[in-house]
C-alpha cells in the first residue's frame, strides 16, 4: 500500500464550495416592496366586512390621585433630657456676627517656635555594624 496525500482542509474546502453554490442561486439585492404608503396587505372590506377603518388606540387616561398621606413625622423622635432637644424641633438661630479683633501693628514680635516634647526624638534606626552583639562578635574573633 502507498502512502497517499491526505487534505487537512478538505471539509473545510468542501462547506466552502456548497456555500458558494447556493449564493448562485440566490438573487442579488433583497426582497424590497414598492408600495410608498403605510398602507395594510389586505383592504379594511377584507378583514373587518365593511369599509370602516380600523380602531385607533384610546388615550390613557392619567388619573389623579388623592394625596391621602399623613404631614411627615420622623420614625424616631428625639427624647427630652440630656444631650436631646428639650422641644419638639428646635428653632431656627440667625448665625451669629463674627466680631473683628484689629491687628496689632508692629509693637510686639513673636517668640520663635519652641518644640515642647520633652520625650525621646525619633531617628534613624541604628546601622546592624554598630549593634553591641555584633561588635563583641568580632573582637572574640580577632577582626578588629
Amino acid at each position: 500500500m502507498e502512502w497517499q496525500k491526505d487534505e487537512y482542509e478538505r471539509a473545510r474546502e468542501l462547506r466552502f464550495k456548497e456555500l458558494q453554490e447556493n449564493k448562485k442561486k440566490m438573487k442579488p439585492d433583497p426582497f424590497r416592496s414598492m408600495d410608498p404608503g403605510s398602507k395594510n396587505f389586505n383592504k379594511d372590506k377584507n378583514v373587518f366586512g365593511s369599509d370602516v377603518p380600523p380602531p385607533t388606540k384610546k388615550e390613557k387616561k392619567v388619573e389623579e390621585r388623592k394625596d391621602d398621606r399623613d404631614p411627615f413625622k420622623p420614625s424616631n423622635p428625639s427624647k427630652k433630657g440630656y444631650n436631646k432637644t428639650i422641644q419638639k424641633f428646635p428653632e431656627w438661630m440667625k448665625d451669629p456676627i463674627p466680631v473683628i479683633m484689629p491687628q496689632k501693628k508692629g509693637g510686639e514680635k513673636k517668640d520663635p517656635f519652641k518644640n515642647r516634647t520633652f520625650g525621646t526624638y525619633t531617628r534613624p534606626t541604628p546601622s546592624v555594624s554598630q549593634n553591641l552583639i555584633n561588635i563583641r562578635r568580632e573582637v572574640a574573633t580577632g577582626m578588629i
